[in-house]
Parts: C-alpha cells; sequence; structure tokens
C-alpha cells in the first residue's frame, strides 16, 4: 500500500512582501472577473468564447495599463504563456 505524505508550510511575510501578495491576488480576481464577463457576453450573443493564449497575454499587458507601474505589467513579462 502506497503512503501519501502533505505538508502544511505557514509563511510570515513583512510589510512589503504581504503588499506584493495582495496585489498579485488582486490582478487575479481582476483577470478572473474580467475573463468570466466576456465570457458570459458571448455566451449570451449565442457563441463561445475561446481563452487562447494570445488572449490571456493580451489581458496581462491590459491589466499592466490599467493597475499602472506598482505591479510591473507593464515591463516586458518575464514569462509568456504560451
Amino acid at each position: 500500500m502506497e503512503s501519501v505524505r502533505a505538508y502544511r508550510f505557514r509563511i510570515y511575510p513583512d510589510a512589503k512582501r504581504q503588499r506584493e501578495i495582495d496585489e498579485q491576488i488582486e490582478l487575479a480576481r481582476f483577470l478572473y472577473n474580467k475573463l468570466l464577463g466576456m465570457a458570459k457576453e458571448e455566451y449570451l450573443k449565442g457563441r463561445n468564447l475561446q481563452i487562447t493564449k494570445s488572449t490571456f497575454n493580451r489581458f496581462m499587458k491590459e491589466i499592466g495599463v490599467r493597475m499602472g507601474n506598482s505591479t510591473g505589467y507593464t515591463r516586458r513579462p518575464s514569462r509568456t504563456y504560451s
């Protein structure tokens, strides 16, 4: 019989790191809601929205424009999702 182990980790970020974590969570929430809203609009029009890697990268650039330079998304991303 195979046994499975699980580990739990707890982090204690300082104030700067906590702000960075909060910004990343806010960006993820914004992106998810934006894509969900677009998918819902397309569904109501009777079409199916295909979220591709290029669509995702375009939204990442849009987030950088909306959020300003505080998150670093206005710079060239270190990783594209392709």
